[in-house]
């Protein structure tokens, strides 16, 4: 049998396996022999061709409406405003905020404040102070047609301002010392609605506290009043009486009034009760236990619930260990004035339809409790003694954020699980939902929206029902951004407004 034998050197072939990137899936299916497939018989192969039609033409009916979406959006045009008055600053400024009526705003500057017109977009008057650079301000509008305005400086000085009659005055600065080694710095300024009340978030040495004042704008206003007349009947003793700037004096009125100072609560240790009957005898009020103070467990079960803990997780803590330990700061509080409810009472039912807050609420940052106090102390209590909750809401998870409607009737729990708890606090003290975020979403805030239907009547007076029904944005760590509903009675909606 005669063979063709080729002459010359063999070529060996270079390797394909470079090659195989630029082959197409199909190709580099049909060229392995294992993994081909018999050719279906009939009726299964029209089977195969109907499915495969069918699914290209829904497949090109989903194309089509995404179109149709795509060229609607882009056919919405956008409303830009453009602003409509132009107001300019002597300084730069570094906070603003409203009087809510919309007749005036008030501006921090790096050397004071000024109180601008929204009628005529002018300066009205102004308090300046060299070296004093507002941060922080809040403005409370008061009967009379007067305003009490908040501010915190870059040093960590509170001051508080009363605005009447086109006049700006220096009530009182709450925090500032001569000696610089002893002064506090404020971290947060809250002035009630009606500004009859005012928290001040005080840090200094190491540790946190939070004082009440009662503000006295009655008596601001009658003092204020009768300084005004004394000025127009002698302005060569104060100067150009058309200066529309007033220097840094604070003002002889009548000072705010300490009421409370909430200290934040110590480390649980071991109890020196023996058994759980005497720690609830020595307790004045039975609804403080949740604080977990008052507990019958000693020092020795303490240490050795610690050592079991370390025994099973030793690995864990040991890794954690070696990592770099950020220096531990002062526990902050989040603390919200609370209009009079049910859950919290105070005196009969006419006092508390004043429309004046009763209560306030605290927490404190990677703390489990929620912690409620009557503004109107015993006698017997004296204002820089600790006083003790009323109320106490203790949480499964650390409180990360929280926040509360305008007619205080709903407060909303961030925990540290990414549980959301929004409480009805005015005539139930009952939870009104409970929201758990999706897995690995971690809270950074939470606000209420605003419902446009409840009026002032029902801010004030708890005699009106509100209506159950809340709406909350959730701010996550990770950018993401949530909007929650929730009603009585009905499933709670969250709806993802912005991914990650």
């Amino acid at each position: 049998m005669p063979l063709n034998i080729r002459k010359g050197a063999w070529d060996i072939p270079s390797p394909s396996e470079k090659d195989w990137s630029k082959l197409e899936k199909e190709d580099l299916f049909l060229q392995d022999p294992d993994q081909a497939l018999d050719c279906l018989p009939q009726p299964f192969r029209m089977i195969v061709k109907i499915v495969n039609q069918i699914f290209d033409q829904s497949w090109e009916s989903i194309q089509a409406r995404e179109a149709h979406r795509e060229a609607e959006r882009l056919k919405k045009k956008i409303i830009s405003f453009q602003p409509t008055h132009d107001i300019k600053f002597d300084e730069r400024a570094n906070c603003i905020t409203s009087s809510g009526t919309g007749k005036h705003i008030f501006v921090g500057l790096s050397n004071g404040l000024v109180v601008f017109s929204m009628v005529t977009y002018t300066k009205i008057c102004g308090w300046e102070a060299a070296e004093v650079e507002i941060s922080v301000i809040s403005a409370c509008q008061i009967p009379n047609q007067s305003y009490l305005i908040g501010t915190v400086d870059n040093m960590g000085i509170a001051r508080l301002f009363y605005f009447y009659a086109d006049h700006i005055s220096l009530i009182k600065a709450i925090n500032e010392l001569e000696d610089i080694s002893k002064r506090t710095i404020c971290m947060k300024l809250e002035i009630s609605q009606g500004g009859d009340y005012a928290g001040v978030l005080l840090q200094g040495g190491g540790e946190s506290w939070l004082e009440v004042y009662r503000l006295p704008k009655d008596s601001w206003l009658k003092e204020l009043d009768h300084l005004a007349r004394s000025q127009q009947r002698a302005p060569e003793l104060q100067g150009d009486e058309n200066s529309e700037t007033v220097a840094s004096v604070e003002i002889k009125v009548t000072s705010p009034t300490l009421i409370m100072k909430i200290k934040s609560p110590r480390p649980l240790t071991g109890s020196h009760f023996k058994t759980a009957s005497e720690a609830v005898q020595k307790t004045d009020e039975c609804n403080v236990i949740g604080s977990g103070h008052n507990h019958a467990i000693s020092a020795h079960q303490w240490e050795q619930q610690e050592a079991i803990f370390y025994t099973v997780f030793k690995k864990y803590l040991d890794a954690r260990s070696t990592e770099p330990t950020e220096e531990k700061k002062p526990s902050e509080a989040m603390f919200y004035f609370l209009m009079p409810g049910k859950t919290l009472q105070m005196g009969s039912d006419s006092k508390s339809l004043t429309g004046i807050p009763n209560a306030i609420s605290v927490h404190w940052s990677d703390r489990y409790s929620l912690y409620q106090y009557l503004l109107v102390r015993p006698h017997k209590e004296k204002s820089d003694s600790e006083p003790k909750p009323d109320v106490v809401w203790p949480c499964a998870a650390p409180i990360v954020c929280s926040a509360a409607s305008s007619c205080t009737s709903f407060l909303a729990l961030g925990c540290e699980d990414g549980t959301i708890i929004v409480w009805e606090i005015k005539y139930s003290g009952s939870p009104l939902a409970v929201i758990a975020l999706p897995e690995g979403c971690h809270m950074q805030d939470i606000y209420f929206l605003e419902n446009s239907n409840i009026n002032s009547n029902q801010m004030q007076f708890p005699s009106i029902p509100a209506k159950p029904k809340v709406q909350i944005l959730a701010w996550c760590t990770n950018g993401s951004l949530y909007l929650i509903r929730a009603a009585w009675g009905k499933e709670t909606n969250m709806i993802l407004l912005r991914d990650r």
